[in-house]
């Protein structure tokens, strides 16, 4: 009997001390890893790694339960864009290697604030967060154009490169933290956009006189100097558009994306050339006072998970706009490049335009860097 009342009270005793003790002394583990490889014809190799001492440290607090922070973050576009199931999947790798400590609900463009008015929802406090494109933002911010594409300028590995170097992420910081808004991270960029696709054929300039067309972005500016009618719809909006005859024609981000969305239903011509938008992109953006919130392994937690997925995204845009290529063909869709003398003029109204635009600072400063970073990507062959 006194032995079990002793045993008790020394586990009484353990408990109370576990529960009030400092960190945990660091450990040592001594792993040797071995690994068995293909050397070809069938040859096979043993490799040995040198032993390695891992030390490692857990701090066990008892009785406290850890924050949660549940956000909700909107893309720009609908569902049938294939930016959304990017979004989901960032969310649930963000969600999952939080451990439980974040949950971020994605939404689709239109489900909390107007599709394209995420920044908008972002300063009055609608949006926690949101996945979307700089594009959007040219009335609160003149230079928020060059974000997203530029006319002839940055292909989609060099633009990824370009935010990721950290010359793309550090202008975004500046130009966003003017309007107290925290740039967190790039997290996707697509193919070369379709240039046009429209109904009716489009061969010389004299046809793009008085053309109805939706245009995101800068590229608007300059389809009005060739007799353009530009219109701004959401991507949600753009099939109905065209169906109905309001539209002659639009520009919608990647073959991929194109199909996804069922245009092969509505249009009959797809003109192709980078020439308009090499690229485009969705950028995280949150309000500062929401990010200064967040513990730093959160804050690292959400970054990574976009970086992580735009890897795989870029992939993907590659091949499966390839595929979408061919089954616009299939489909019976005339695909084929734009006529030169669109594309020559379009190309020399960009240069005017973006001489005009250089004299605001900031804006010249993007500029510089994103052409000197181009520079340097086709030094070592970076397309």
């Amino acid at each position: 009997m006194k032995k079990g009342i002793l045993v008790a009270a020394i586990l009484l005793l353990t408990l109370i001390v576990v529960g009030c003790a400092q960190p945990a002394a660091p450990s040592e583990t001594t792993k040797t890893v071995t690994s068995t490889v293909t050397a070809g014809a069938g040859a096979t190799a043993t490799v040995t790694a040198p032993a390695k001492t891992v030390t490692t440290t857990k701090t066990v607090t008892v009785g406290e339960e850890a924050k949660v922070y549940k956000l909700n973050i909107q893309n720009h576009g609908p569902a049938g864009d294939v930016f959304w199931p990017n979004l989901e999947r960032v969310c649930a790798m963000a969600n999952e290697a939080s451990g439980g400590q974040l949950e971020l609900t994605p939404h689709i463009g239109g489900a909390v604030v107007p599709a394209t008015k995420e920044l908008e929802g972002l300063l009055d406090g609608s949006l926690d967060m949101a996945a979307t494109d700089s594009s959007f933002h040219r009335g609160l911010l003149p230079s928020a154009g060059p974000f997203t594409t530029t006319m002839g300028g940055l292909t989609m590995m060099q633009q990824m490169l370009w935010y990721t170097s950290g010359r793309g992420d550090a202008l975004a910081e500046e130009m966003y933290g003017t309007l107290d808004i925290q740039y967190v991270s790039f997290m996707s960029c697509n193919a070369p956009e379709i240039w046009l696709s429209s109904v009716d054929p489009v061969e010389t300039l004299d046809d793009m006189d008085g053309f109805n067309m939706r245009v995101l972005g800068e590229a608007g500016d300059v389809l009005v100097k060739m007799g353009v009618n530009t219109i701004m719809l959401p991507g949600g909006e753009v099939y109905e558009a065209t169906a109905r005859g309001t539209l002659d024609g639009f520009d919608y981000s990647s073959p991929v994306t194109n199909w996804s969305m069922g245009f092969q239903e509505v249009i009959n011509y797809m003109y192709l050339s980078p020439s308009r938008a090499p690229t485009s992109n969705a950028i995280i953006l949150m309000p500062k006072d929401t990010w200064a919130e967040l513990p730093d392994n959160l804050k690292l937690i959400i970054q990574g998970a976009s970086r992580f997925w735009s890897g795989p995204y870029l992939s993907e845009q590659i091949y499966l706009s390839a595929e979408a290529l061919q089954k616009f063909i299939d489909y019976g869709t005339n695909v084929v490049p734009l006529p030169a003398e669109i594309d020559e003029e379009f190309m020399r109204l960009a240069a005017e335009y973006y001489d005009a635009q250089a004299t605001d600072p900031f804006y010249a400063k993007v500029l510089k860097s994103q052409r000197e970073w181009k520079a340097v990507c086709e030094l070592f062959g970076v397309e």
